[in-house]
């Protein structure tokens, strides 16, 4: 395709996309709880062009909600023929909620910083951006630099990433009852 062409393609695409994505009037109804997100990710290391894959599961709790989730999370990697154990901390902040009109918030556009630790002694610090819909599924593009005390070099990774967030299966259908609210005794009736 030619320059032109290409431009105007984008620029076509990005004003198709200007409503969606717009911001809404109403309060976001997206990243407002705690989530369980399993990850499949996958991508290249470095200048070597070694494949790499990973498993992950997290734990995010929402500290600022709206805005801001943080958590532990664990997996496996798989590098150069091996697998690997990882586990680290994620945080993921929400940029911009993506409108949907009057029934507010579809998704969300966010950013995420991660330090994982892996069992065979190196450090993945890293980031990205993730796409959330309906609180349910997320894609992304993470990059990371390797961390490794008996490497020369820090060979970057670029991974794009797919989840489904796990919170039917962890969560209690139970009302939660408020710790300042005390349940009505029940009438015994003898």
């Amino acid at each position: 395709m030619s320059k032109p062409r290409t431009s105007l393609f984008l620029v076509a695409f990005c004003s198709a996309l200007a409503p969606v994505i717009g911001q809404t009037d109403q309060a976001p109804t997206e990243f407002l709880r705690s989530t369980w997100p399993l990850e499949l990710a996958q991508g290249f290391i470095g200048p070597y062009q070694a494949y790499a894959g990973t498993a992950t599961l997290a734990r995010l709790f929402k500290v600022v909600p709206g805005k801001l989730r943080i958590g532990p999370e664990a997996g496996a990697l798989w590098s150069d023929g091996s697998v690997d154990f990882i586990g680290g901390a994620r945080a993921a902040w929400c940029v911009k909620p993506l409108g949907a009109g009057e029934f507010g918030t579809w998704g969300n556009l966010q950013l995420r910083a991660e330090m994982q630790w892996s069992s065979a002694g190196f450090f993945l610090p890293g980031g990205g951006v993730d796409l959330e819909a309906g609180e349910r599924i997320l894609i992304g593009v993470h990059g990371y630099m390797t961390l490794d005390p008996d490497l020369d070099d820090h060979p970057g990774w670029l991974m794009t990433s797919l989840s489904f967030n796990l919170d039917k299966f962890f969560t209690s259908k139970k009302p939660v009852v408020p710790v300042n609210e005390t349940i009505p005794a029940i009438p015994v009736i003898h």
